[in-house]
């Protein structure tokens, strides 16, 4: 590596008045960026996988279950696990019989954060760092830390990071034996953690500082054979862990293949990014990668770059990438500032304030972050479902479910061995990425669901609700149990919810004669949902109509007195139709937050039953532009006789004939072009 600048104790000393300032300046940011860093910690836990790791340890540590054996899904149950991080979820199982669920997770972050806070003090006392560049490091290792703090293995991937920079900076350029048997011996430590990824980018970078000064000094071959064979060794490790899964084979053969369907797999996105939030990326990315060109340090460069453009092109690994960055930016700084002396020259002055006004950047950026922990934190009580699990346990289910992706951990740590689910967050590590697209496939069309329910026997459905409720009924065979905060249960026949879920799914058809049901659901059931599950005031709306002498005035008081969800305001919206208020509606329907295609054509009815041609004829318009997914055949037919009342009333348009054509070419070929309908409420209500 050669070696880095380190402060000559014979500078000019800083002035005492100077130097009092700067240390109170420097203890003021450290303050602040260890706040930060504890609010971090303190977080509640919100990622898909911490539960199926809790779990996995448990059932290791307390049960003698194999981890490297699938236990928990239907779908690959008994097939091989590859690479678990073992050490990892025995850690957090311990944590968390140690401190309780909430506070095990808190433990463990909190520890993997201050491991890596103390390995980073290790590497900059060997340069001798300045206060002001620890402070520099600090504030932006508390920026990153806060980039991905979920509790998972990386979290001390981390600190094996900085360990394996110090075995780097400890070898210097030369290579020895003594110095790679350590590196050796930590990346096969580490095959057997997680994915040691970043460990082989640190000493790749090591092996190029060793070739470019053997070609320096024309090194013999007895050399460049042993520089070849600790490099072979070094890879050949990867493979010394159960079943001889090389961690770096999948990471090599198919992380490109999740990148479609898995957020943390994409490129980074700069929208959701404050500006502080950007140019402290930018900083952490580039700045290092600079710092090591000007040094001439070959190996640092080529770890700045490869990690550099790994975290700008896939978001899961700005942090680990952003922690290697920093602490090799900071070995560097010691050239720039030293603890004993202030800069002379002016461009020295430039670089001194250059980088320590990066020090508010990271620490605006932080606070950015801390806030969005907070709005997490508020969230995190309907992440998953607690008194679902809870209603699940009580009336002793057992069977197989299909599963939101998001809550499958969650649910393996609840209800195994009882629930076997149909997918949850160990992918690569055991589903291949096909069987993500199946899952995904099946929630876009009621066929393949129809055919996978049976084809697995499945005895529920655990889902989005009310996201998933129109797919689940039209695959038919399943209706609505339990709804939670944020998903409901669907099980096989007639559930406790059953009118309840079908009202939701097509609010157009409601008759007189579902009050009976509706009432008895609701004396009978309603009572054991919690209180803040959406069912609960889309019921009471329901139920309040049903018994009230005047609609309008009834929607109108109610409106006024709480939040409407999406659901409530298409029940009423529908229900204002009828009642000859296809104003209301119209303004109903245009207020829906998640709008699909069939509120724009409900709006568009409604506008017809105003004989406001204007409104329809632009409703149209827009409709034709949008990106909807396609049409079921009630809404084509909808949408082709609003073309021709517009055309009987205002004569035909030009630039409606080509949709015109396209809708009656569909209905034609399905024999529904002559089929009747009248555009109303009921039209929304199935009967082709």
């Amino acid at each position: 590596m050669g070696d880095v600048p380190v402060a000559n104790p014979s500078d000019r000393m800083i002035p005492n008045h100077r130097g009092r300032v700067l240390n109170l300046l420097t203890l003021g940011a450290a303050l602040i960026s260890l706040a930060i860093i504890l609010l971090t910690a303190m977080r509640d836990h919100v990622g898909f996988d911490v539960y199926w790791h809790l779990k996995m340890g448990q059932d290791w540590l307390s049960r003698g279950l194999s981890p490297w054996i699938d236990h928990y899904s239907f779908t690959y149950l008994g097939a091989v696990i590859k690479n678990p991080p073992v050490m990892f979820q025995a850690l957090l199982y311990g944590a968390v019989q140690a401190f309780g669920e909430d506070w095990g997770f808190r433990v463990v972050r909190l520890f993997a954060y201050l491991l890596v806070l103390l390995l980073s003090g290790v590497l900059l006392r060997q340069v001798r760092a300045s206060a002001w560049v620890y402070v520099i490091v600090l504030s932006a290792l508390v920026f990153v830390l806060q980039m991905r703090p979920p509790v998972r293995p990386e979290l001390f991937s981390y600190g094996l990071s900085l360990l394996a920079l110090l075995l780097y900076q400890k070898a210097g350029s030369s290579f020895n034996w003594r110095g790679v048997l350590s590196m050796i011996a930590l990346i096969w430590f580490w095959c057997w953690y997680h994915s040691p990824v970043i460990g082989y980018v640190i000493f790749a970078g090591y092996f190029l500082d060793c070739a470019i000064a053997q070609f320096r000094l024309r090194a013999g071959r007895q050399v460049w054979l042993s520089w070849l064979a600790a490099g072979a060794a070094m890879l050949g490790v990867s493979f010394l862990v159960p079943g001889f899964h090389s961690p770096l084979h999948w990471i090599i053969s198919s992380s490109a293949d999740w990148r479609p369907l898995i957020k943390e797999y994409a490129p980074l996105d700069p929208d959701v990014l404050s500006l502080a939030e950007m140019y402290g990326l930018l900083f952490v990315g580039i700045g290092p990668c600079v710092l090591a060109v000007l040094n001439r340090k070959a190996g640092f460069v080529l770890i700045c770059v490869v990690l550099t453009y790994a975290g700008f092109n896939m978001q899961r690994m700005v942090t680990p990438a952003g922690v290697v960055n920093i602490l090799i930016a900071g070995l560097l700084l010691g050239s720039i500032f030293s603890p004993y002396r202030l800069p002379q020259t002016s461009r020295q002055r430039a670089k001194f304030v250059a980088v320590l006004l990066t020090v508010p950047v990271f620490l605006l950026a932080s606070f950015n972050r801390a806030q969005y922990s907070v709005s997490i934190n508020w969230g995190a009580p309907t992440r998953y479902p607690v008194a679902l699990v809870d209603y699940l346990t009580q009336i002793g289910f057992r069977g197989k479910v299909l599963n939101d992706y998001g809550i499958g951990g969650f649910l393996i740590h609840r209800m195994a061995p009882d629930m076997k689910v149909f997918i949850d967050g160990r992918t690569a590590i055991l589903y291949p990425v096909e069987h993500l697209r199946e899952h995904q496939d099946l929630m876009v069309s009621s066929e393949k669901l129809r055919e996978a329910l049976d084809k697995y026997e499945m005895d529920g459905i655990i889902h989005r609700f009310p996201d998933a409720s129109e797919i689940i009924q039209q695959s038919g065979g399943f209706s609505l149990e339990f709804v939670d905060l944020r998903h409901g249960f669907w099980t096989r026949g007639s559930g406790n919810l059953h009118a309840h879920g079908a009202l939701v799914v097509r609010p157009a058809c409601w008759t007189p004669d579902l009050i009976d049901q509706l009432q008895r659901e609701r004396a009978a059931f309603l009572p054991r949902l919690p209180p803040l599950s959406p069912l609960v005031p889309f019921s009471n709306l329901v139920s309040g109509f049903a018994d009230s002498a005047d609609g309008k005035q009834y929607f109108d008081e109610q409106i006024n007195q709480e939040v409407w969800s999406d659901e409530m305001r298409r029940f009423a919206a529908f229900r204002l139709m009828e009642l000859g208020r296809d104003d209301l509606a119209v303004m109903l329907f245009g207020s829906v937050e998640d709008m699909t295609s069939r509120d724009v054509l409900a709006a568009a009815v409604a506008g017809a039953g105003q004989e406001n041609y204007q409104l329809v004829s632009d409703i149209l318009d827009d409709l034709a532009l949008m990106d909807w997914p396609t049409q079921d055949t009630s809404s084509q037919l909808i949408e082709f006789r609003l073309h021709e009342w517009l055309a009987d009333h205002l004569g035909s348009d030009a630039s409606h004939e080509a949709r015109v054509r396209q809708l009656g070419a569909s209905l034609d070929e399905k024999g529904l072009g002559s089929a009747e309908i009248e555009l109303g409420a009921q039209a929304f209500c199935p009967h082709i």
